[in-house]
């Protein structure tokens, strides 16, 4: 059964990856330098979002974390999403007001994006949290197709400014808004039970959801800005071309973490469960940890293919390769902090030990980066920066977990495997044979050190397969 629901997490997820990949390949190539630019300061934009409903969402994800759907009762849940929009629309209308007297267009833009993402953003939050991946894929999945619908549209009109694009992005963002009320609206009529039976929250239950969930989203937009500190710090201190190149090596790299992103969605639920059922869960963390590092230094290979494509189709990005290369390396320990770290501090309520982490690694992220740049005036070392921050925050929350810290073995893997793929860089072999060298590279190292846990990989797949074909 959970294997079942994490492939309809990762079907719905794979659509997303294809639809990025039109926006991460075919839009740089048809649009100027600067336009793309222009739309990657939009993208950079609408990750801060989810900030706008003061914690209420976020409070409601830990409140229901690990609870099963149909338990709740949906008279309440109801009644906080009228709430969400209430405190939603005052920023959204404070916000349009101010960007429309200043006529900024991308804060005009960003202002209307606000209130229909956070409306779709807490259903997405409520069924993860719950469970519900059937319910959370269909929304998932009608936003990936409202985002490919515009891209596509874009290319076939061949528009040259990514206004248009961002337009009917966000029409498409709307429209979703709007299928999501009406279905809650009929939902809502054919329950003539919940109808009578309307749930009123009290000051003090939205006070204590609002203080809950505060502390999760201040965390969140700080672990937002850590990731994107790098490409704020290029934007500040760099040319708009740098920044374009920049950008485009995130986007790369941005393909890819929708599959980790799968994962951190699918696995909180089950994660605060295992909690709250006081399940010795230590071995299972453990191996989950290994089983992500395995995947991801193996799935780091599929940045030759990358240098093949750009090198091929957007030779005007070839100057991104240096940092594509450096930004792949973070995939490990990207893949660790999301699905695992960041997870447990939520499912085991250590609200306040995850919010201290992520602000002292943006703090320290950013001493790094400005002392790089200080020193080198390079957009490489930015990326070189970002590369050591994610390391440091690995090796900081491996201790916050007695099951997760790491060991000798662990720390030799990593090593390895980085330096296989430093190595494999600088060499001047055809990419495509550069792929099967890593792969074989990583086995290898794989088998000495984590043969049992490879071993379980191959029969954890072998299992999602056949109940695939069931």
């Amino acid at each position: 059964m959970v294997t079942r629901q994490l492939f309809k997490v990762l079907f719905v997820d794979i659509f997303t990856l294809l639809t990025g990949l039109l926006s991460v390949f075919f839009l740089p190539k048809v649009v100027s330098v600067e336009e793309y630019a222009y739309y990657r300061t939009f993208s950079l934009f609408i990750t801060y979002a989810g900030m706008f409903h003061l914690g209420f969402s976020d409070g409601m994800y830990i409140k229901f974390g690990g609870e099963k759907f149909s338990s709740l009762n949906k008279g309440q849940i109801s009644s906080y999403y009228r709430i969400l929009m209430i405190i939603v629309s005052i920023f959204t209308i404070g916000l349009l007001s101010v960007s429309l007297i200043n006529d900024n267009r991308l804060l005009i833009y960003f202002s209307l994006y606000i209130l229909p993402f956070n409306l779709i953003h807490f259903y997405k939050l409520l069924y993860r949290s719950t469970g519900e991946f059937g319910k959370y894929s269909i929304l998932q999945g009608l936003q990936s197709l409202l985002n490919l619908l515009p891209i596509v549209l874009f290319l076939i009109l061949s528009f040259k400014r990514t206004d248009s694009l961002i337009v009917m992005q966000l029409i498409g963002l709307l429209f979703i808004a709007i299928l999501l009320n009406f279905y809650l609206v009929i939902k809502g009529d054919r329950d003539k039970q919940e109808r009578k039976t309307q749930y009123r929250p009290s000051y003090s239950e939205i006070k204590s959801i609002i203080t809950i969930g505060i502390t999760v989203m201040i965390a969140n937009v700080i672990n937002t800005l850590f990731y994107s500190i790098d490409r704020w710090l290029v934007k500040m201190y760099f040319s708009t071309a740098e920044f374009a190149y920049y950008s485009f090596a995130v986007s790369i790299l941005s393909l890819f973490l929708v599959l980790i992103a799968s994962l951190t969605n699918f696995s909180y639920s089950f994660l605060a469960r295992a909690d709250k059922n006081l399940q010795d869960t230590n071995i299972k963390n453990s191996k989950l940890k290994i089983y992500l590092l395995i995947f991801s230094f193996l799935f780091l290979n599929v940045y030759y293919l990358m240098e093949l494509i750009i090198e091929i189709y957007l030779p005007k990005y070839i100057h991104s390769l240096s940092y594509i290369s450096i930004l792949f390396m973070t995939l490990p320990f990207m893949g660790v902090i999301n699905v695992l770290y960041s997870n447990l501090y939520k499912a085991q309520k250590r609200l306040k030990e995850f919010f201290i982490t992520v602000s002292c690694m943006l703090i320290l992220s950013s001493f790094i980066n400005l002392l790089f740049i200080y020193i080198y005036k390079s957009v490489y070392v930015i990326a070189l920066g970002t590369l050591i921050s994610f390391i440091i925050w690995y090796i900081i929350s491996s201790y916050h977990f007695k099951e997760l810290r790491g060991n000798f073995k662990e720390y030799t893997y990593i090593l390895l495997n980085l330096i296989s793929f430093f190595t494999l860089n600088m060499l001047k072999v055809y990419p495509l044979a550069l792929i099967l060298i890593g792969i074989s590279i990583t086995l290898i190292i794989t088998f000495f050190l984590y043969r049992k846990e490879f071993q379980g990989i191959l029969s954890n797949l072998k299992l999602a397969l056949k109940i695939k074909v069931q």
